[in-house]
């Protein structure tokens, strides 16, 4: 089953499995349909102000209820971190996950710090009382409609039935409000929309509003926000392409490829990019120019590709790899437009001594690591003349990177 794939953590499984943390018998929870009462606490973590189940209507909550005097509470706590980073049942899908506990700020805090928890949680509450929970740990599942569509043991199954009716409340009852994170994430890029569309960067503008449109929830007032900048994004591209068009049938044919070429270019990923190549590929069939000129726009879009491959590697510190894929732009693209971001970022690398120093390793490892196994070969053998000739040879070669480090330490240690 999917859900399983995407969500569970097989060490948090064989932990809720094993039943040592287990409810007491006792269910008297409040029922199914009935109104959520809103959360009370003399503290909070997480947030800079109290949390009210009003202001999070519209989506699906998740409060996961524990106590200080019950052991295994917070043993449970990266399974509802689990829910919260879900892109099947998290913040993504209008899911808010919030703890409640009865402890104090001096009994919690630190169990939050270490399990990585950044959604809020109630201190010192009594909420339990009015959600009348009799066992615990416990979780409640509000819809969004406000009404407690699911109360269980967390950990039952390895935490699957709790995770299985998430998706069911996210189902039945869609959530129609963005997730407080989500909806800063979307507010930044459509700020970045509004800058690029000031400064006439459409290709880069699209990419904005894209992004703000994926984090923003079907229903929300913000998704129409993005959808509008889509449009107006969209509305520009026509325009544009009717100009080439029109210029075309004017006999201008080569400012008419020109804006078609442009439409196809900075609105790529629209409605108008698509139309504005089919027609630019109709008249390649009878015009070399115009096929030359679509040939070098199909080039330049690989090279975006392997550059926006570059920048991932450096999102995750891959930076050898992302330096690698960098200078093959330069080196293969260099009159494009990515080529010369391909050149901001390796100057950029280079200003980093430490990331320089992987790249100097990574380029050098295939010529210096055979070397250095040829040379403790030597050493074995008794062949010390042999070795130091090695060594020296790539100290001098190689003189900035770690292998040289390695080599001169080796020929210290010689006889």
């Amino acid at each position: 089953m999917m859900l399983r794939k995407v969500i569970f953590l097989s060490m948090l499984a064989g932990l809720f499995g094993s039943g040592v943390f287990g409810p007491a018998l006792a269910r008297a929870e409040l029922a199914k349909g009935a109104d959520a009462p809103d959360i009370e606490a003399r503290e909070w973590l997480n947030t800079d102000k109290p949390i009210s189940l009003a202001d999070l209507r519209g989506m699906v909550v998740v409060l996961y209820f524990w106590v200080s005097f019950h052991e295994g509470g917070e043993r449970i706590l990266p399974l509802m971190s689990v829910v919260d980073n879900s892109e099947v049942v998290g913040r993504r899908r209008g899911v808010f996950v919030m703890g409640v506990t009865s402890a104090d700020r001096r009994r919690t805090e630190e169990d939050i710090k270490k399990a990585k928890i950044f959604f809020p949680v109630a201190l010192e509450s009594k909420s339990e009382n009015e959600y009348e929970i009799e066992s615990f740990p416990r979780a409640v599942i509000i819809n969004a409609e406000g009404k407690v569509a699911w109360t269980g043991w967390p950990g039952d199954s390895g935490g699957d039935q709790m995770l299985q009716a998430v998706l069911d409340a996210v189902t039945e009852t869609p959530p129609v409000r963005t997730h407080p994170r989500e909806a800063i994430i979307c507010e930044r890029a459509l700020e970045q929309t509004r800058e690029y569309l000031a400064k006439g960067e459409f290709r880069q503008a699209y990419a904005a509003a894209k992004q703000a449109n994926e984090h923003a929830l079907s229903g929300d007032p913000l998704k129409a926000t993005c959808q509008e900048y889509l449009d107006l994004l969209e509305a520009v591209g026509q325009d544009l392409l009717s100009s080439g068009e029109r210029e075309i049938v004017s006999q201008n044919v080569n400012r008419g490829v020109e804006y078609l070429l442009q439409a196809a270019k900075e609105f790529r990923g629209m409605e108008c990019s698509l139309l504005a190549r089919k027609k630019l590929h109709a008249m390649a069939r009878d015009r070399d120019d115009v096929r030359a000129k679509l040939d070098a726009q199909k080039a330049e879009t690989v090279a975006f590709g392997k550059l926006a491959e570059a920048i991932a590697d450096i999102q995750i510190q891959d930076f050898a790899d992302a330096h690698a894929k960098l200078e093959d732009i330069v080196q293969n693209h260099g009159g494009s437009e990515a080529a010369e971001d391909a050149r901001t970022l390796i100057a950029r690398l280079s200003k980093h001594e430490a990331v320089a120093a992987i790249v100097r390793d990574e380029k050098a490892r295939a010529e210096c690591e055979p070397v250095l196994a040829q040379a403790r070969n030597d050493i074995r053998a008794k062949r010390y003349g042999e070795a130091k000739k090695k060594l020296d040879q790539l100290c001098r070669a190689h003189a900035d990177t770690s292998f040289a480090k390695e080599a001169r330490k080796m020929l210290i240690e010689l006889p």
